[in-house]
């Protein structure tokens, strides 16, 4: 199901770019694949799929093989460490790759590297040289008055030459191919040096991903998102009006997917298996503060290279185009005022220094800071990075997460925990750009403020619960094998069972017996209809909390009736309704044929 979900996702997104070249009186797009990935065979049957829906929407596919890069893109990566390969792994990436197009010719044309050079600008080798530098462990990087010096490794001479390549390959095929579209796979370094050429043409971008991150077979890439997600910032209004809709459908799947990965894992930063909800395995520090009746707030850190990295990409990909790109210059100046902030309005605060920074082994700057921050202010708590202590049970026991750079924001609201982004300028890292964004320092601290007030501030972290619960539901609808899944994990069970969260209703009718097939179905029946009746009962949400109602789209008049005015807009309603009437159709007919699906497409 989730295979042809993508086929039908890629047609969907593909046709929307093409009619757009149709309406604007452009010709049909040349699609530019940058395959920078040597060793990511599937990657290249991916582009395969894509380039044959693209064929029969009328467009063109050109793929930039990395035939010129092969020496430098032979490589594994491990914690940022590039291990270059000596063996015949190369030349079999290579023939698998050139195999693939030599099938489809009439549909694909590979561009092979050569030809005129183009000339490259100072300032885009610096950019080139700094990004390269943020893919090498063995970089050092000092801090002495506040100033970054690099330091060349042997690891970053044949990398910056591999970025400089790239470059000028993609700026060729750019002016060879003006109407053109340019695909890329992750955010890797030399995805990011061809990308630079993209932003100095102006032309469209599109980034392939990996569906479940881990656990998951690579061949399951989707298109993720525009390069710079600009579509998903939103205005930051009161809390609760930031909260009245869902995430957008497309990463809703993706999201939860990524959640149950992360939360079965065993790192520092990520749920422990071996612990359970509650207070009583946190630190005794963290405990009392938890126990103490007053707010309590979790600032998540970003390792060095992520800060370093968020300032390249938008310098390189013209993307800071506001005043202010953040309320704050350094990551240690946000820190030192929420801490003194907290303090003085009697909050306590949780700093979770990012586990990257033990990975890499530099000094932290940010670490460091904390740590004086806890020593000197009462109520400050410092969680470094090799401190055995879960960023979840951080998230289960806070009233507010606060982040810059970092994907726990994210997290945090698909576990229903309200998330406040320093940031302030456009970005293209879909986890930071979820969270509501202030522009000025007075709105970010009426935010928290209106935090501080636990007792007001208990009815917006429902409200986010609440919507935690609507998305997944979404999410379970439109996938009911991800129910099986979901049910079966006994983390995602204790999360939701954990204290008085309104998670715990959902979680309960999450129960999945395994049984007979008969009785199975009539399990899955059961439970769908439990939903069902829980959507429609009424405006409110059993903690009392109301659920978003459904509004009229601009054009069309408001629905008559006032109980489908009140209805929430949550999609999985009509879909649940054809699941039922199929299975009880299914129940009175007798055995089902294997021909007749049971979930409608």
């Amino acid at each position: 199901m989730f295979e042809s979900l993508k086929k039908v996702f890629w047609k969907k997104r593909l046709r929307g770019i093409v009619s757009h070249f149709r309406e604007t009186g452009r010709k049909h797009p040349s699609f530019l694949f940058f395959a920078n990935e040597a060793e990511i065979q599937p990657f290249y049957k991916t582009l395969l799929k894509i380039g044959k829906t693209v064929s029969d929407l009328g467009g063109a596919c050109r793929f930039l093989g990395c035939l010129a890069h092969l020496p430098f893109c032979g490589v594994h990566l491990m914690h940022d460490q590039f291990r270059f390969k000596r063996n015949s792994r190369d030349r079999d990436c290579y023939r698998c790759m050139r195999n693939v197009f030599r099938q489809h010719p009439r549909e694909f044309e590979l561009v092979p590297p050569g030809g005129s050079e183009v000339p490259l600008p100072p300032e885009s080798r610096e950019r080139i040289r700094m990004l390269s530098l943020l893919n090498t462990l063995k970089v050092r990087a000092e801090i002495p008055g506040g100033e970054e010096n690099y330091q060349k490794t042997p690891e970053f001479v044949p990398q910056e030459k591999a970025g400089i390549a790239a470059y000028q390959q993609t700026k060729e095929a750019i002016r060879k191919n003006i109407n053109s579209v340019f695909v890329h796979m992750n955010n890797y370094a030399l995805s990011l040096s061809a990308r630079s050429a993209v932003a100095e043409a102006g032309i469209r971008s599109l980034c392939l991903v990996h569906a479940g991150l881990k656990n998951n077979s690579p061949e399951n890439i989707v298109v993720n998102q525009e390069f710079d997600c600009l579509e998903l910032r939103r205005p930051a209004g009161k809390w609760g009006r930031f909260r009245t809709t869902p995430l957008p459908d497309r990463f809703i799947q993706l999201l939860y997917e990524d959640l149950l990965v992360r939360l079965e894992a065993k790192g520092s930063h990520t749920w422990s298996p071996e612990k359970r909800p509650g207070v009583h395995h946190l630190p005794e520090s963290l405990r009392e503060d938890y126990l103490s009746g007053r707010p309590v707030f979790v600032a998540f850190t970003s390792s060095m290279d992520e800060m370093r990295f968020e300032e390249i990409i938008r310098e390189s990909f013209r993307l800071g185009d506001l005043p202010i790109k953040s309320l704050f210059p350094t990551q240690e100046s946000w820190l030192c005022h929420l801490a003194e902030w907290s303090c003085e309005k009697g909050a306590r605060l949780w700093i979770r220094i990012h586990p990257r920074t033990k990975i890499l082994g530099r000094p932290c700057e940010t670490a460091r800071t904390a740590g004086k921050l806890a020593e000197t202010l009462p109520g400050v708590r410092c969680i470094q990075a090799d401190d055995p202590v879960s960023s979840y049970d951080l998230i289960l026991h806070a009233d507010l997460a606060i982040y810059g750079w970092s994907s726990m924001g994210l997290e945090a609201a698909c576990l229903g925990l309200p998330a406040l982004s320093y940031q302030t300028g456009a970005c293209h890292y879909p986890p930071e750009a979820v969270g509501p964004r202030v522009t000025n320092l007075k709105k970010y601290e009426e935010f928290l403020l209106q935090a501080t007030k636990r007792a007001g501030f208990s009815n917006i972290i429902d409200a986010w619960r609440a919507n935690a619960l609507v998305n997944l539901g979404n999410a379970i609808h439109d996938h009911p094998d991800y129910l099986r899944k979901l049910s079966n994990r006994k983390i995602m069970k204790a999360v939701f069972l954990e204290g008085d969260s309104p998670l715990k209703f959902y979680a309960e009718e999450l129960k999945f017996k395994k049984n007979s097939a008969e009785r199975e179905k009539a399990e899955i029946r059961k439970r769908l209809a439990g939903i069902l009746e829980y959507m429609l009962e009424g405006k409110r949400h059993p903690t009392g909390v109301e659920l978003p109602s459904r509004r009229a789209k601009p054009g069309r008049a408001s629905p008559r009736n006032p109980e489908e005015a009140a209805m929430p807009d949550c999609k999985g309603v009509k879909r649940i309704q054809m699941i039922l009437e199929k299975m009880s159709s299914a129940a009175a007919s007798g055995p089902q044929k294997k021909s007749q699906p049971l979930i409608p497409k």
